[in-house]
């Protein structure tokens, strides 16, 4: 949490005041202050706010080490407390709260900060004490810069006496810099005062020697002495190169191209620029950025590729500066804080997809904010230099955007021609292809374009040379400028014909110290800042105030940056090999301490040639990408790993780096690059240890490639290399391989044993993750062996761990799979309790998609199952949307919505999502069970199932789950002849109570009492039919649900003529009447006619059974749906309500049309006539619906409603 401290700008100076008076102890609120101001505050609580101004949001536990560094952490954070109350009980700053992060929103500006604390004395709290140096430090270079820049100005303008007098104080902030002493001799001589520059020569040559013990340099001795022999003031310094010649005050040629991203804008889709380097991509994207909108700009640099999201970190982290009041939800703050540290701890790394999207929804959720807040653009530059990671986070979120003309947001990427990797090409090309976005290629000016943009700049010279321009320069617009600087600066007239020469020659004209700065500069690339470069160089950051002003001006630098990274290119390929190996490892030197990106500091010692030193550094870059589940990059940089320690002759280091390379692939490549990695380690090999880890990596990979008895003996070979070595995890890790191997191999008992021992293992040696992990693929083997009680103590034990351990994604997979088990156990109410607590786990999480679509897909299933149909439809639609929102698997969810379908006797519907199902299926178990959900759904509704069923029984394997091979079973059984199908369903019902399934078990005793009872066998059947219906008092139906176990129940009792015949067919129908109930009403007609409903609401024959016309309350209910007014003309027509009594009475009791009605009904014919009218207009079943819901005609409704045929309904 982030507390804001909101100052209004008056309490901000108030504040400022307070921290600058003589320390002494902060009055009480209740207490004025002796000068009737604010109270005075103490010098750590100054401190305090003086760091959050300059630092921003700053953690707790960071303040309390700080400001009380000698004390225990406990008392540091009372200390804290205690200072932020006084804050507030002081009204300084009354917002200050609870939270674990501190922030003002109204920050002092540094000059207050510094003002404020030059009073207090910090030097008993050295790092506070350093930290407030380097801040005065970069004020004070902030302010040399300003003051020069501004001075260059005022002389080129012609104004040297405001030119002298900002000399004078650059001189005060740099006593030693010469060249502010030359500019200082050169003002005064220029002003006419010859005397005045010499007394400046003679200043600097005292100051130098004093504070330096050194001679001024060679260009101000050359100064001093043209000062002493001219009595003629020195030209003014030339201005630096015109502005214009950076940026021309037009976009030139570029008409065509606006044209087509105008459309592109009005259509939602998305642009994509490119182009050789330096023709124009940049401005034409920033100048179409600016007559639209606000905007985001995200840009690469070089090096970014080394390091997962650096493109992103360093582009959310100035998205959030730029809209600094989004409120950002807690858990899109916390995955954000990956990537932009000052929102405060980050979660965990990334170790699955689920954490991946969960990290890629937060970012699309702050564009959304973002977007909500004003901006409408999202400008990506320079796509060729982005980290793979950044490309796929931002095509993730962007992609909701594109194609949608009134989207929010609109999106536009740069890059240089045929500079993308191939597989961005391929994705570009895929938004193409789709029309989600559209190609804008630029091409080079014409030589009239080229003349314009001349023109544009102002310099009469430039544009008469406009045609040679633009036939040296081949009309790209970076070489027209760089010409045109060229020109401008020497009075040589010559045209190199490439942008390295001219590079060379604007080199040429800087001095050693600029010339040794764009150097350095150019090999740090993306790390380039003054802290960096002053190490690389030996000197003091400050010292690099003029040189870097001097590269300013030359238009090589802007900031941080070079102007153009064409030029970066150019200045690197300049530097002389030695020197730029040297170069590289002094670079290396210095980003290393300062914990700069891992991978860039490897590149530079491997450049550098220290290959040996490059190794530690790969592999924490390697690991920094598997800590953003970033795999193939973590096996890339884990491979250079190896290969710097092979080359160094590191043995050991490199098996361990291949190691992590091995188990990078693992997720990523199954093919041959993985066995390359694993056959160098073996080669490098050297001990049995070495042998054996190779081994397991081997064994590891076979496992993937489904060849799990090469990896169960490859794994025991490894377990006989390490014989009794003290090898501890080593030999865990083998045997969890071989525990695997044999459940791929279905040897389930032997895989349970193996995991049982791994687990004690890792428990023994303190490694919980590791043992979590075994612990729950053992009770995944349980439930494959139908084991459910053990696999339930399992799952139990495993979710304790991981709550403890804080992994509650863990937790939810777990409560997830535990459901699942109960549900396949045939116990599917307490499958929804288990699965709810995953499911509010995942709602707490948010952004775990992938878990909730699993725990979403099995709740609608166990809802199907339990009869409560609007909620389980309402869970499986939306694990759906996940799944088509998030490109997750859509298969099993699709299989789930199918069930519910034939449930409701929706068969066409049901077939359609099994169609679907199946068609993405690629393992056979899944598959099979696809096709016996389509036996279930056929034989519900009364039709064929015996070709599902073969395809069901040739898909199921050793790998299949037990419950598949008895359902199969058990629908063969009911294909049999009686006498077959009973001693299969005796089979059956043994099976069942082997693997404790007891909804399968009733079944199978259903399939028993339906033999028995084509065997003429109804005693038997009877106690079957009781057997089924007791267990599903406990267990949920599999397959057969309970109208089927009534059904046989009721034939049974018929045949043996027991007298409560009739009393148990009332309550069965009523049973089913009520569950109606729950059935959506546009469904109702359909569940109520499936097969096995319509049988049990059919009153058995009974020459005693009485029928009733509708009563009065009844007739009111239905006659205003039944046709209105009379017809007044031809034959009239027969009272409704009678028609109506005649409609349901031949509905209900199932007689034919043609038969004799009873007295008092009209005829057969006119009766049949009004059905067909009333069935073909809906009336009838809008009148049996609400006759459904008056409680004295709902049995009449129900039975009705199930003989309709629902393709008239």
């Amino acid at each position: 949490m982030e507390v804001k401290v909101t100052l209004a700008s008056r309490e901000r100076s108030r504040l400022a005041g307070v921290m600058s008076r003589p320390a002494r102890p902060l009055v009480p609120s209740a207490q004025a202050a002796p000068d009737g101001g604010l109270p005075t505050l103490e010098r750590r609580a100054a401190a305090l706010l003086a760091y959050l101004s300059v630092e921003g949001p700053t953690p707790r536990s960071r303040l309390a080490g700080l400001l009380w560094p000698d004390v225990p952490e406990s008392t540091a954070r009372v200390n804290l407390r205690q200072t932020l109350r006084r804050l507030r009980q002081g009204g300084v700053a009354p917002e200050l709260g609870k939270g674990t992060m501190l922030h003002l929103s109204v920050p002092l500006t540094t000059e207050e900060v510094l003002g404020g604390l030059h009073v207090h004395d910090y030097d008993d709290l050295p790092e506070l004490a350093d930290w407030l140096l380097a801040v005065r430090e970069r004020h004070r270079a902030a302010r040399i810069v300003a003051i020069r820049t501004e001075a260059r100005h005022l002389e080129a303008t012609g104004n040297l006496r405001g030119a002298l007098d900002l000399g004078e104080v650059w001189l005060d902030l740099d006593p030693v810099s010469e060249e502010a002493w030359r500019s200082l001799m050169r003002l005064h001589h220029l002003l006419g005062d010859r005397a005045g520059a010499l007394v400046a020569w003679q200043r600097c040559q005292a100051t130098l020697r004093r504070e330096l013990d050194v001679l001024p340099s060679s260009a101000t001795a050359a100064l001093a002495r043209e000062i002493e022999g001219d009595d003629a003031p020195p030209r003014p310094t030339p201005a630096a190169l015109p502005l214009s010649t950076r940026r021309p005050p037009r976009l030139i040629g570029r008409d065509t191209e606006w044209a087509v991203m105008e459309q592109a804008w009005a259509d939602g889709q998305g642009i994509i620029l490119s182009g050789e380097p330096g023709v124009g991509k940049t401005r034409l994207l920033r100048d179409f950025v600016t007559a639209h909108g606000l905007a985001a700009h995200f840009e690469g640099r070089p090096g970014d590729w080394s390091v997962p999201y650096s493109t992103h970190a360093r582009t959310y982290s100035a998205l959030l500066r730029r809209f600094p009041e989004l409120a950002l939800p807690g858990w899109v703050r916390r995955e954000l804080a990956r990537i932009v540290p000052e929102l405060g701890e980050p979660p965990p790394p990334l170790s699955s997809d689920a954490d991946k999207l969960r990290f890629y929804q937060a970012k699309t959720e702050v564009l959304r904010l973002a977007a909500d807040a004003g901006m409408g653009i999202v400008a990506f530059d320079d796509l060729q230099f982005v980290d793979a990671a950044s490309v796929e986070a931002g095509e993730h979120s962007l992609a909701a955007f594109w194609g949608d003309g009134s989207a929010p947001l609109r999106t536009i990427h740069a890059h240089r021609a045929g500079e993308l990797s191939p597989e961005l090409e391929a994705r570009i090309d895929r938004l193409v292809s789709a029309g989600l976005a559209v190609r804008v290629r630029l091409e080079p000016l014409s030589n009239p374009q080229v003349a314009e943009l001349l023109g544009s700049l102002g310099v009469a010279d430039l544009a008469a040379q406009a045609d040679e321009i633009a036939r040296a320069t081949g009309g790209n617009p970076l070489f027209v400028l760089e010409t045109a600087r060229h020109l401008l600066s020497t009075s040589a007239g010559l045209l190199p014909q490439r942008l390295g020469p001219l590079v060379k020659q604007r080199l040429e004209r800087l001095s050693p110290a600029a010339l040794s700065l764009a150097r350095a500069a150019a090999v740090l690339g993306a790390d380039l800042s003054p802290e960096t470069v002053a190490p690389m160089l030996d000197c003091a950051a400050l010292s690099l105030v003029a040189p870097w002003a001097e590269l300013e001006d030359a238009q090589v630098l802007s900031g941080n940056a070079f102007t153009h990274d064409l030029l970066q290119e150019a200045v690197l390929s300049g530097v002389p090999a030695p020197l730029r190996a040297l170069l590289h490892r002094q670079a290396a030197a210095a980003l290393a301490p300062v914990g700069r990106a891992p991978a860039r500091v490897a590149a530079h010692w491997e450049a550098g040639g220290e290959p040996g030193r490059a190794g530690p550094f790969w592999q924490a870059a390697a690991q920094e990408a598997l800590d953003a589940f970033r795999l193939t990059e973590a096996a890339q940089l884990a491979g250079r790993a190896a290969s710097a320690y092979a080359q160094a002759g590191h043995t050991d280091a490199a098996i361990t780096a291949l190691e992590a390379q091995s188990r990078a692939l693992l997720e990523a490549d199954h093919g041959g690059a993985h066995e390359a990695v694993i056959a160098q380690m073996a080669d490098l090999a050297r001990t049995p240890v070495q042998r054996a880890r190779a081994a397991y990596h081997r064994a590891q990979l076979l496992n993937r490639q489904r060849r799990s008895a090469e990896a169960q003996a490859t794994a025991e070979a490894g377990l006989v290399l390490l014989g009794d070595r003290p090898e501890p995890e080593l030999r865990a890790s083998l045997l969890g391989t071989v525990a695997l191997s044999l459940w791929y191999e279905g040897q389930l008992d032997a895989a349970a044993d193996a995991y049982a021992r791994v687990e004690v293992m890792f428990g023994e040696l303190g490694m919980v993750s590791a043992q979590a992990d075994t612990i729950n693929d053992l009770a995944l083997v349980l439930d494959y062996q139908a084991r459910r009680a053990e696999a339930a103590e399992r799952y139990a034990q495993v979710e304790a761990l991981f709550t403890a351990l804080g992994q509650t994604d863990h937790r939810a997979i777990v409560l997830g799979n535990w459901g699942g088990s109960l549900l396949q156990g045939g116990r599917a109410r307490e499958a929804v309790g288990r699965l709810e607590a995953g499911l509010e786990l995942c709602t707490a999480l948010q952004g775990t998609p992938n878990i909730e679509r699993r725990i979403r897909t099995q709740l609608g299933s166990a809802l199907t199952i339990l009869h409560r149909f609007t909620e389980a439809q309402t869970h499986l639609e939306a694990a759906l949307a996940l799944a088509q929102a998030h490109g997750l698997p859509q298969a099993y969810a699709r299989t789930a919505l199918g069930d519910l379908w034939a449930s409701l006797g929706r068969h066409a519907e049901a077939e359609r999502e099994f169609g679907l199902a199946d068609a993405e299926h690629t393992r056979a178990p899944e598959r099979a069970m696809v096709r016996l959900s389509r036996v279930r759904a056929a034989a519900r509704t009364g039709l064929p199932y015996s070709r599902p069923l073969a395809e069901a029984e040739e898909l199921i394997g050793a790998g299949s789950p037990a419950s598949s091979r008895l359902r199969a079973h058990l629908w063969r059984a009911g294909l049999a002849e009686p006498a077959v199908g009973l001693t299969l369903a005796m089979e059956a019902v043994d099976e069942a109570r082997n693997i404790d399934h007891g909804g399968l078990e009733a079944a199978a005793h259903t399939r028993a009492a339906q033999a028995l009872m084509a065997l003429d066998r109804p005693d038997d059947a009877v106690r079957h039919a009781n057997q089924a219906r007791t267990l599903l008092h406990t267990f949920s139906a599999a397959d057969l649900d309970w109208p089927e176990v009534a059904l046989v129940h009721l034939k049974a009792l018929g045949a043996l003529g027991d007298v409560n015949t009739q009393t148990v067919q009332d309550e069965a129908a009523e049973r089913l009447v009520a569950l109606a109930d729950h059935v959506p009403e546009a469904w109702r007609s359909d569940f109520l006619n499936l097969p096995a409903h319509r049988a049990l609401l059919k009153a058995p024959p009974s020459p005693t059974r009485h029928w009733s016309p509708l009563t009065d309350a009844q007739w009111a209910l239905v006659h205003h749906t039944l046709g209105g007014r009379e017809a007044s003309t031809g034959r009239p027509r027969r009272d409704t309500r009678a028609a109506l009594d005649g409609v349901l009475w031949a509905l209900d009791t199932g007689s034919p049309w043609h038969g004799p009605f009873p007295a008092g009904l009209p005829s057969a014919a006119t009766c049949y006539r009004r059905y067909r009218d009333w069935l073909g207009s809906g009336a009838l079943h809008a009148a049996l619906e609400r006759l459904h819901a008056e409680p004295t005609a709902r049995a009449l409704a129900a039975r009705v409603l199930g003989r309709l045929n629902p393709s008239q309904t």
